[in-house]
């Protein structure tokens, strides 16, 4: 389970996906809701969340870090980035 992962892999040596051509390393996450999304489908939800799928049901990504940047929540991610990544 991706959730798992992020949060066995947490805070070294961390969980990661692909955004782009660049490494986004994954901090934290919680359990989402039961959602209709494709493995590595991002969705930003009403509720102010960064959803990603994960086959059975979604997580939601809370923090994450691009390179050169600093930490930041999954709501400020999808703020101010293209969600255009898949997971890996």
């Amino acid at each position: 389970m991706v959730h798992h992962k992020i949060r066995g892999l947490s805070p070294f040596p961390t969980a990661w996906a692909h955004y782009g051509n660049m490494k986004m390393n994954l901090y934290r996450s919680k359990l989402g809701p039961e959602i209709d999304l494709e493995p590595g489908e991002l969705l930003f939800a009403e509720g102010r969340q960064l959803l990603v799928g994960c086959g059975e049901g979604s997580v939601e990504l809370t923090e994450v870090q691009l390179p050169g940047k600093s930490r930041m929540s999954g709501r400020d991610f999808a703020n101010g980035y293209k969600l255009d990544i898949r997971l890996q």
